[in-house]
């Protein structure tokens, strides 16, 4: 009990100290796009990575606090929700208690089965109650193929959807 009271202690302090000189509530973002975002892709890419290309005004909402507003949009190949600053785009934290609404979805962080191991990602949650429909939105990125003879064409790199619906009861 007394580490939790320190380290909140601590947070707030150091929250408080850099507050003066942020207009965002950083302790909540982490800017995880160092080096441009999908930096590394080939020029010609067909589709994108993002389940909208365009940043659009939406919320993100921490734990009974005031929601956020900002330009915000899902990243679904990395699965991570970008905001756009003035000082450039930000992706928010992958925390339980951070969730955010774009274009009318609610995005929340959710813990899901995946090849036997146990992960967390974001799912557009699609109703509340005793049994939950989650839509989870996915990326795939193909690799660029060459043409295997002189009757087929090069196949250039591209996004192609995973999307995959998961049911929760409680």
């Amino acid at each position: 009990m007394i580490k939790k009271n320190l380290m909140l202690v601590f947070a707030l302090g150091a929250a408080y100290t850099y507050g003066q000189n942020i207009d965002l509530p950083t302790e909540y973002i982490s800017n995880t796009t160092l080096g441009g975002v999908n930096s590394g892709l080939p020029a010609n890419v067909q589709g994108s990575p993002y389940a909208n290309q365009e940043f659009v005004l939406g919320k993100v909402y921490a734990n009974g606090q005031d929601p956020y507003n900002g330009l915000l949009r899902y990243n679904a190949y990395q699965d991570g929700i970008e905001m756009k600053t003035d000082k450039g785009i930000i992706t928010l934290l992958k925390r339980d208690y951070l969730s955010a609404i774009i274009e009318g979805k609610h995005y929340r962080i959710e813990n899901y089965k995946k090849n036997g191991a146990i992960r967390k990602t974001y799912f557009v949650e699609m109703n509340k109650g005793k049994a939950r429909l989650l839509f989870k939105q996915g990326k795939k990125f193909v690799e660029e193929r060459a043409a295997t003879s002189s009757y087929s064409k090069d196949q250039p790199a591209k996004f192609e959807d995973e999307n995959s619906y998961y049911i929760i009861t409680e």
